[in-house]
Formats: structure tokens, sequence, C-alpha cells
């Protein structure tokens, strides 16, 4: 019976957590920080404030609705209203986990930056054309498990293209405790997996197979609208920490020349790269090669003020900016 099915996981699950209890080592020392309820309650609260963590976990527990609901619910679908045996059962599954393995197989394989936010919107359609798929089938060409499994394997090899890197972001586009922030990640998934179990078994005994697919179809839509809000936090945070890094520099010389000390002119152009690179983005946002060819500049410009023994005289603004900007570039005022 597929009832079987799930008591087997229970019983490895059970095996592998106290396997983990008895051998898996402690990376924590006892008594080197003492605990503090109010602080654990504080970290916690300061992970479910962060807007990173919020977009991050809704992205991720809203992609997971539809592989969980249908995991959850195909046995009935197919063996109890099916008619399918427990190895054709079996079978109809090995296509949707088979297409999880190769699209993380193939990110690693071919994918040489998993993380450029054009890559993570490629996927998006192919997740997309998965839902399609699940709803037109079957409203179309009504099918026992074809369009649901075909469905859920296009949908499956896209978000596998994405997960990794989606949990990356999650988990480490903060500076707060990654213990805390994965504990919380993980009650968000499990909780909103619970939920969507619950649903889309309401949905299949009272509404039918179309239903329950509009549930992961409506889930695939909100997640790929929290997956623009993640995208755009993130892309937000190096360009603050950019803003405040030629204020920095240029309250360093200003402080410098009151001392009556000479202006490095590496210095001075660094500060003069920065801030016109800063008031692109801040203005539309610049292309990543673009980003990359000042970074080119300003480490040129350090690399050289290492090598001087003795420092420069102060440069025009006008002629250092000439000389400073890439042959290719439009000069910026």
């Amino acid at each position: 019976h597929w009832k079987v099915l799930f008591g087997i996981i229970a019983v490895m699950g059970f095996i592998a957590w106290l396997g983990l209890l008895l051998n898996m080592p402690e990376t924590v020392r006892r008594g080197d920080v003492p605990f503090s309820a109010s602080g654990v309650l504080r970290d916690f609260r300061d992970v479910f404030r962060n807007r990173v963590f919020l977009f991050g976990a809704a992205t991720l527990s809203l992609s997971y609705i539809p592989l969980m609901s249908w995991v959850a619910v195909s046995p009935v679908i197919l063996i109890d209203d099916g008619g399918l045996t427990t190895a054709e059962f079996a079978w109809t599954q090995v296509p949707v986990f088979s297409a999880v393995i190769i699209a993380n197989l193939s990110v690693a394989r071919w994918v040489k930056d998993p993380t450029r936010p054009r890559f993570i919107w490629r996927a998006v359609p192919i997740q997309m054309t998965g839902l399609a798929t699940l709803i037109l089938g079957n409203l179309l060409w009504p099918h026992v498990w074809l369009w649901s499994v075909l469905g859920t394997c296009f949908y499956a090899f896209g978000i596998g293209l994405i997960f990794p890197t989606l949990f990356r972001f999650t988990l480490f586009s903060n500076d707060l405790p990654k213990g805390t922030v994965s504990a919380s990640l993980n009650i968000v998934i499990l909780s909103v997996s619970a939920l969507s179990i619950e649903a889309a078994r309401w949905l299949w005994f009272n509404g039918g197979r179309l239903p329950f697919h509009l549930l992961g179809m409506a889930a695939g839509i909100a997640a790929a609208c929290c997956l623009a809000g993640l995208l755009s936090r993130i892309r937000q945070q190096p360009e603050a920490a950019l803003a405040q890094e030629p204020l920095d520099l240029a309250e360093r010389h200003r402080r410098h020349a009151a001392a009556g000390g000479p202006v490095d002119g590496a210095d001075q152009a660094e500060s003069l790269g920065l801030q016109i690179r800063h008031g692109e983005l801040i203005d539309g946002g610049v292309e990543e090669h673009r980003e990359d060819r000042w970074r080119r500049t300003v480490d040129r410009h350090r690399h050289r003020r290492r090598r001087r023994a003795r420092t420069v005289p102060v440069q025009p603004v006008a002629r250092l900016a000439v000389e400073t900007r890439s042959p290719r570039e439009p000069f910026l005022t």
C-alpha cells in the first residue's frame, strides 16, 4: 500500500537523526557563550525583520508548493483514483526527481556563475512552461498521469537550476547569525509546505485535478514575484555600500589636506572613479562589464600607488578624469 512508503520514509528519517545525534561532531564549545533566551528571541526577531530573508524565504517556500503537493497527493491521484500499481506509481516519480538531479548537475558542469540575475530569470520560463502544461494538458486532453508528470518534470528542472542559488542568497546576503537564519528558513519552509499539502489534499477531494494544479500555478506565479523582490534587494545592498565608500575617501582627503599634507593622485583617481560609478548606479544602473572596468581602473591605480616611493602632487580633476577613464568610456562630468 502507498501508505507503507511514508512509513519507510519515517523510519529512515529516524535512523538518520539517530546517527547524527550519536556521531555528529559538536561545533560549538559549551560554556564559551552563556545561553540567553532573550538573545535567541532577539536574533529571531532580527531575522524576520530582514527584507532579504523575507523575500528569500517566501520565494523558496512558494517554489516548494508544486513539488511537495505533487509528492504528497500523487499516491492518492495515481494509485487510489488512477488505478496504477505500486511499481507503476514508482516509475512515474522517477522523471520528476531525475529532473531536479539533472538540473543541479547541469549547473555544476556548464554554468560558470549561477548567481547572475540573467541566468536566474532564464530558469523562470521553464518553470512557467511546466505549470502551464499541468493546466492546459489536463484541461484539453485529460490523462491519468501524462500531463501531471510531464508538467511537474519541467517545473522540477527549472526550479532545480536556481534552488542552490536561492538558498545561498537567503542565508548569506545578510550579517545575521547563520544558525538562526537557517533555523528560521526551515521553520518557514516546513510550515508553508504542511499548509500547502493540506490545501492541495482538500482541493483534490473537493474539486478534482484542475483545482489541485491551479494551486501549483498560483504558487509558481507568486514565487516569481517574490524572486523579483529578492533580486532587487540584493542589488540594492552593494549600491548602499558603494554610496558610503566615496564619502569615506573624500573625508579622508579633506582631513589630509587640512593637515597640510599632499594628496596622492592615485587616491584622487580612486575617489573620482568611485563617485562617477556611484552616480551611474544611482542614475539608472550600469552593466556588470562596466562595473568591472571601473574596478580594474581602481585596482590599477592602487597598484601604482604601492610601487611609488613618493607621493605625486595634486592634479586638476578634469585632467585626472581624462587620464583615468577607459578608452572606450565617454567622458563623464
